[in-house]
């Protein structure tokens, strides 16, 4: 179960860093194509046939057998088939949020949050029969349910706390926004991949 393996190895990696300056990439990778949870999770939240349909589903282990069959007409998947998949797939989020909020203590443990900058977004969501009875892969899809992700920053000494924004942003513009959040321009590659600072303009007090 990755998320509690990062983290695990994450926490460990801290201890022997937590006197210098450093980046650090957590890539919770459970909800992109593996579908497993550890079986104390599913305890008493599904019925006996309602476990049956998602045992059956994680035999293929990997959701794009499923994409392939269904948008193929192969695979028949009814509305259910979807009420229970949406539930285990918040299921396996909480699952990856436990483990995140794992690393967060951690990092307040070690007196390394306060004057922590941390980025916290995805690449992509998952489209699970909102729009046709299949399930649609982000490769053949614009619907928001798979372009429409989270990018949240907490800066150091919570810094523009509880400000929102909503602009047209892609996932290119982390890089220039967490190079200008810590005070430095982007090198190397940036006139290749352009990227915005979205945080330029505001008061850099921390």
């Amino acid at each position: 179960h990755m998320a509690k393996d990062i983290t695990d190895l994450a926490l460990e990696w801290l201890k022997g860093h937590d006197d210098t300056p450093f980046f650090l990439t957590l890539n919770y990778y459970d909800l992109l194509g593996k579908y497993t949870l550890p079986p104390e999770w599913l305890e008493g939240e599904f019925s006996t046939e309602e476990r049956q349909i998602i045992d059956d589903f994680l035999k293929n282990r990997v959701i794009l057998s499923y994409l392939q069959r269904s948008m193929a007409g192969r695979l028949e998947l009814d509305g259910r088939f979807f009420d229970i998949l949406r539930k285990f797939y918040a299921l396996k989020l909480s699952f990856i949020d436990k483990h995140l909020g794992r690393f967060l203590d951690g990092l307040k443990e070690l007196g390394l949050y306060e004057n922590s900058l941390i980025a916290v977004c995805s690449d992509h969501g998952e489209s699970l029969g909102e729009h046709a009875p299949i399930i649609t892969h982000h490769q053949y899809s614009l619907f928001n349910e798979l372009t429409r992700v989270m990018f949240m920053l907490r800066f150091p000494g919570q810094a523009h706390k509880g400000q929102l924004d909503d602009p047209h942003i892609q996932g290119l513009d982390m890089f220039a926004t967490m190079l200008g959040a810590s005070g430095l321009e982007p090198g190397w590659g940036h006139d290749t991949l352009p990227s915005r600072n979205l945080v330029r303009g505001f008061d850099r007090d921390y």
